[in-house]
């Protein structure tokens, strides 16, 4: 089955999970996670997406973004190659760091904006790694206090209220990250069925050259073969 791209409507709020394939850490010590940073920091500078919340956990990271220009995969695909390469050379493994693709979640209200900032922010305490989140260097809670020595990169702090950024006509497929309206949802679609009705002529059509070739040796050699459609 193809996989199924994402909508990233622009000026939406997006909470995006990576987690470690089977679960497995994906930090091993604090500078495993210093360098996930460094390569975050450095990919957000180049790129017109706002980073709003984030918070490091051994074997998941939760990033909480807006987008402004860029899509959320110019972000997440380089940053994670980046450290899984990193993650490999370093530990001199070989395969997948990351289960499959990151989770990309729509944040479609101004309830679920507030409550999602939080739950990132304080995701090392839900996790018992610390009792006070001031303690825990890796997330974006420092970043929303008043002394902002200890944030490690800048995020762009929501105004609350938001009301308006969500007063829109939506589609919402949580799975897949769906969000738009229904002309960005008719337009992905028809992208979508364009580029599979390709797949099947290119198939076709390498088909029927695979027949006429084989067709041409078997009459050089003077045999035949039944051929079947399928």
């Amino acid at each position: 089955m193809p996989r199924i791209g994402r909508i990233n409507r622009k000026g939406n709020y997006y909470h995006i999970i990576s987690r470690g394939q089977r679960k497995n850490p994906i930090f091993f010590s604090n500078d495993d996670m210093d360098v996930y940073i460094k390569y975050l920091s450095e990919e957000l500078e180049h790129l017109d997406i706002e980073l709003i919340a984030y918070c490091l956990i051994r074997n998941h990271v939760h990033i909480l973004v807006r987008v402004i220009d860029d899509p959320i995969s110019k972000l997440m695909h380089p940053l994670n190659t980046r450290y899984a390469l990193y993650f490999n050379n370093k530990y001199d493994t070989v395969g997948h760091v990351f289960q499959g693709r990151y989770k990309c979640i729509p944040v479609t209200d101004e309830i679920y904006l507030y409550t999602d900032v939080n739950y990132i922010n304080f995701n090392a305490v839900k996790h018992h790694i610390v009792e006070n989140i001031e303690d825990y260097k890796y997330t974006s809670f420092h970043c929303y206090e008043e002394d902002k020595s200890q944030c490690l990169i800048p995020v762009t702090i929501p105004h609350f209220p938001t009301k308006e950024l969500f007063d829109i006509d939506v589609i919402f497929h949580e799975d897949e990250g769906y969000i738009g309206t229904e002309e960005d949802y008719r337009t992905f679609e028809k992208r979508s069925d364009g580029r599979q009705n390709s797949r099947d002529r290119d198939r076709t059509s390498r088909r029927a050259v695979l027949k006429q070739l084989l067709a041409d040796a078997l009459k050089e050699y003077q045999t035949t073969l039944h051929l079947h459609e399928k």
